[in-house]
C-alpha cells in the first residue's frame, strides 16, 4: 500500500536515535513502566472503536501491577529492547516479553497478551491524550474530498464521507470499514468499500497533525487521491510547572550551535547533525529545533513532566551537559566538544530560495538484502512560490538459498504553495487551501538565494 515504505524509513531511524540516560521515581523509563503511572490499553486488532480503552494497567511499587482482571508483578532485563515480561497474574504466560517506549509526552507498553492478542498501552495524561488525537486524524471525517489522478494530475470528481460509513463517489454510494486500531503506529488507516463504485476495492486516509491536510488514495486504475483540508492538530508542546534552575556555577555560553560528522551509512543523507542551544545561566537545549529557535524554551517542562532542557558546567577543559562530561574548547567563534566542532548557526532572516534542491536517504538492511531509500525535492523561486515532491521506495530481497521473490514498493507525494522566512530561522509553508506549516532551517554552507547547503526541516538539501 502507498506510504508503507515512508512507515518503514521513520520505523528504522527512530531505532537509530537511543534516548539519554534518565530516571523517573527511580526507574529508567526506557526499560521499565513507571511506579504510580497508570496506563490505557487498546488491542491492536482490526476496528475502529477507539471510544474507550479494553482495559487500564495501574503500576504499583515492587515491579507490581493491577487491573480488573487481577493482580501481578513483572521483571525488568535493562539489556533488552523486549525488557518487560510479566511473571505472574493475568498477564503472565505470554510467548514473548513485552516493551516500553518514552517520548516527550510519556510512556507506551506494548505486550502480547497470553491469548495471544497485541496491545498498546498509553500513560494516562498527556500520552494517552496524543494516541487519541492520532486515532482521530486516520479516522475519516465527513465531509466532502477533492479527487485527482495521481499520474498528471487530471481532475476526478469529488468523494464524499456520508454519516454512518458511508460514502458517495462517482454517481453512487455505499459503505466502508476502518482500519484504525490494527497498527495503531501508522499514521493512516485501512478502509474496505462495500457497494458503489468502490466495492471491494481498499484505500488509505490519514490527516496531517501540522497541516490538518486530509489525503485519502484509492487502490483504483488508475490511482486517484482525494483531498481535504481540516484544522490542525498541534501535539501538546509543554508540561505543567518550570524547570529547575540550573546549579550555582553553570553556565558562561550562549547562542545556538552546530556540528556535523560524514554519514557512513546514509541514514543522515551524506551528513549527520548535532545541535546545542546555550542559554548563560546555565542550560542547554541538545536538540535540533523543529519549528525554530522558540522551541529551546529552558524553563519549561516537557508534557512528561522532564526539563526542555539539560544543565551544562565548564570546569577547566571539560564541559558536563546532563550526565555525560567531554573534551572542551574555544577556537574563535567555534567550539569543541568532544571529537565535535559547533559552530553558531548564523540567522536567515527574510531568507529567499532560488532553484532547485534535493535530499536523500538511503538505510540498507543490515544483511544487505535491500533497503529504503527516501528522497524529498523542493523547487523555490525568489518571489516566494515553492514546489515540494516526495519519493520513498523500499526494496527487499530474500537471502542466497532463501525462496521467494524480491519485493519493491514506491511512494510519491506533492504540494506546493507560498514561503517565507519568519524569525532568526523558521521557514513557514503556506499550502494551497490554507494550510501552513513552520519548520526550523538555516544555512550551514554558502549564500545568497542558492547557498551549497541547506538545513530544512531535519534534512539536509544540496543544490541540484
Amino acid at each position: 500500500m502507498r506510504g508503507r515504505a515512508l512507515i518503514a524509513i521513520a520505523a528504522l531511524l527512530a531505532c537509530a536515535a537511543p534516548a539519554a540516560a534518565v530516571q523517573v521515581r527511580g526507574v529508567d523509563p526506557t526499560a521499565e513502566p513507571i511506579p504510580g503511572a497508570s496506563f490505557a490499553c487498546y488491542a491492536e486488532e482490526t476496528g475502529d472503536d477507539y471510544a474507550a480503552p479494553a482495559f487500564t494497567i495501574a503500576i504499583g511499587p515492587g515491579r507490581t501491577y493491577r487491573m480488573a482482571a487481577g493482580s501481578g508483578t513483572f521483571t525488568v532485563d535493562p539489556s533488552e529492547i523486549l525488557s518487560v515480561s510479566f511473571a505472574t497474574g493475568p498477564l503472565s504466560g505470554a510467548a514473548f516479553p513485552g516493551a516500553v517506549r518514552f517520548d516527550d509526552w510519556g510512556q507506551v507498553l506494548t505486550f502480547r497478551a497470553p491469548s495471544g492478542g497485541d496491545h498498546s498501552c498509553y500513560q494516562s495524561g498527556p500520552r494517552q491524550r496524543l494516541a487519541l488525537t492520532q486515532m482521530r486524524l486516520r479516522d475519516p471525517a465527513e465531509g466532502t474530498y477533492t479527487c485527482a489522478v495521481d499520474d498528471g494530475g487530471a481532475p476526478a470528481g469529488t468523494f464524499v464521507f456520508l454519516p454512518g460509513n458511508t460514502y458517495r463517489y462517482a454517481g453512487t454510494t455505499g459503505a466502508y470499514s476502518a482500519d484504525i486500531l490494527g497498527h495503531q503506529d501508522d499514521t493512516f488507516s485501512i478502509l474496505e468499500f462495500a457497494g458503489g463504485a468502490l466495492d471491494g476495492r481498499i484505500a488509505s486516509y490519514g490527516q496531517q497533525e501540522a497541516t490538518g491536510v486530509r489525503r485519502l488514495s484509492l487502490d483504483t486504475t488508475p490511482d486517484v487521491t482525494c483531498a481535504s483540508l481540516g484544522a490542525p492538530a498541534a501535539r501538546q508542546r509543554f508540561g505543567s510547572g518550570r524547570a529547575p534552575a540550573p546549579p550555582r556555577g553553570a553556565g558562561g555560553l550562549t547562542g545556538m550551535y552546530a556540528a556535523y560528522r560524514v554519514d557512513v551509512t546514509g541514514a543522515c543523507g551524506g551528513l549527520c547533525w548535532s545541535f546545542l542551544t546555550f542559554t548563560r545561566r546555565g542550560a542547554v537545549y541538545t536538540r535540533e529545533p523543529r519549528t525554530g529557535p522558540s522551541d529551546a524554551a529552558c524553563a519549561r517542562r516537557l508534557p512528561n513532566g522532564l526539563p526542555v532542557c539539560a544543565t551544562y558546567t565548564i570546569t577547566g577543559g571539560r564541559i558536563r551537559i546532563g550526565e555525560e562530561t567531554s573534551a572542551f574548547a574555544r577556537s574563535g567563534r567555534n567550539l569543541r566538544i568532544g571529537g565535535l566542532v559547533y559552530r553558531p548557526v548564523r540567522p536567515a532572516r527574510g531568507q529567499r530560495l532560488a532553484g532547485t534542491f534535493r535530499s536523500t536517504t538511503t538505510i540498507l538492511n543490515p544483511d544487505g538484502s535491500g533497503g529504503v531509500t527516501a528522497s524529498t525535492t523542493f523547487g523555490f523561486t525568489a518571489g516566494g512560490r515553492f514546489t515540494r515532491t516526495g519519493f520513498a521506495g523500499s526494496t527487499f530481497s530474500p537471502l542466497p538459498g532463501n525462496p521467494g521473490a524480491a519485493v519493491t514498493t514506491v511512494a510519491n507525494t506533492g504540494s506546493a504553495g507560498t514561503y517565507r522566512a519568519v524569525g532568526p530561522n523558521t521557514m513557514e509553508f503556506r499550502f494551497a487551501g490554507g494550510a501552513r506549516s513552520r519548520v526550523f532551517f538555516f544555512i550551514p554552507e554558502g549564500s545568497g538565494t542558492r547557498p551549497k547547503l541547506l538545513r530544512l526541516g531535519g534534512s539536509s538539501y544540496l543544490p541540484r
